[in-house]
């Protein structure tokens, strides 16, 4: 996609735009601020936007704006924050009537693609940041920081964008649940998986311990842990066997069969795909630490 930088830059003299200058240490390894800025807009304020290397996360504070993005035309009320990808098209401008205010910053690092990638698994794009967010005062913050400019602005930045993605995916997940509270039944069946991981365990005896249907249980089971039923089995099996990879002389085949897998080639393949090595790479790499 070509790149494209449209700007008109309506706002008031009250507001702020800094440009930040991280180090080339902090943009290999760190989280990092681009620009960062608190804009009072004024009726012409407009931005279209692609192929930009940054995210973006932008709080309405007061007024309104609107966002187009992935196809969709998104309005934003006071309290309202938008997190988006500067690679795919966009374009947000202020409400000529109800004049925007907003906090926003663009920032990267090698791990934001991730955290987007998580993000966007809730599928929001405009989520929720009012008077009991704190993602407003994180803005606020990475200002001060990087209008003060010392040894420290880097790391503290990276910090604060951090605790920053933490929250709004924290916030993302909450709202995708809505009032909902994590049934009870959950814990019975999680605790019995964690106790009897390595039996022949169906999901309809996992379904009949939860009082619902196998497909309700499916649904909801990973609506509240973020996996399948069969999903977190592996994951148990996977865990006890690292336990005996790494302080047992079991063979791999033994290591399958106690773990609850009877198939030796199975467990290597479950192995592999989750932790992109086989059950001896891993067992060599960790004997070698110890």
């Amino acid at each position: 996609m070509e790149f494209i930088e449209k700007t008109v830059c309506a706002w008031d003299e009250d507001s702020i735009r800094l440009f930040a200058m991280p180090s080339h240490f902090a943009k290999s390894h760190f989280l990092y601020v681009q620009e960062v800025g608190h804009f009072r807009t004024l009726p012409a304020y407009r931005t279209e936007r692609a192929s930009l290397r940054s995210y973006l996360i932008c709080c309405t504070l007061s007024g309104r704006g609107y966002l187009q993005y992935e196809g969709q035309r998104h309005t934003l009320e006071t309290g309202q924050a938008f997190f988006i990808d500067c690679m795919q098209h966009h374009e947000y401008e202020t409400d000529p009537n109800e004049l925007w205010e907003i906090l926003w910053i663009h920032f990267n690092g090698p791990m934001c693609a991730a955290y987007y990638e998580c993000f966007q698994q809730q599928n929001p794009v405009v989520f929720p940041a009012g008077n009991d967010s704190p993602i407003p005062n994180f803005i606020r913050d990475i200002l001060d920081i990087q209008q003060r400019k010392d040894i420290r602005t880097d790391i503290q930045s990276s910090k604060i964008i951090m605790d920053m993605i933490t929250e709004v995916l924290q916030s993302t997940i909450t709202n995708t649940l809505g009032s909902s509270t994590v049934p009870e039944w959950l814990d019975i069946v999680t605790s019995y998986l964690d106790r009897h991981f390595r039996d022949k365990i169906t999901l309809q005896e996992l379904a009949s311990m939860a009082a619902l249907n196998k497909f309700q249980l499916s649904k909801d089971f990973k609506k509240y842990t973020g996996i399948t039923p069969n999903e977190y089995i592996i994951r148990n099996r996977l865990s006890y066997a690292k336990e005996l990879l790494t302080y047992s002389a079991y063979s791999i085949a033994e290591i399958a069969r106690l773990s609850g897998i009877d198939n030796a080639t199975h467990f290597i393949n479950l192995f592999k795909a989750r932790e992109s090595m086989t059950p001896l790479s891993y067992r060599k790499k960790w004997r070698q630490h110890s």
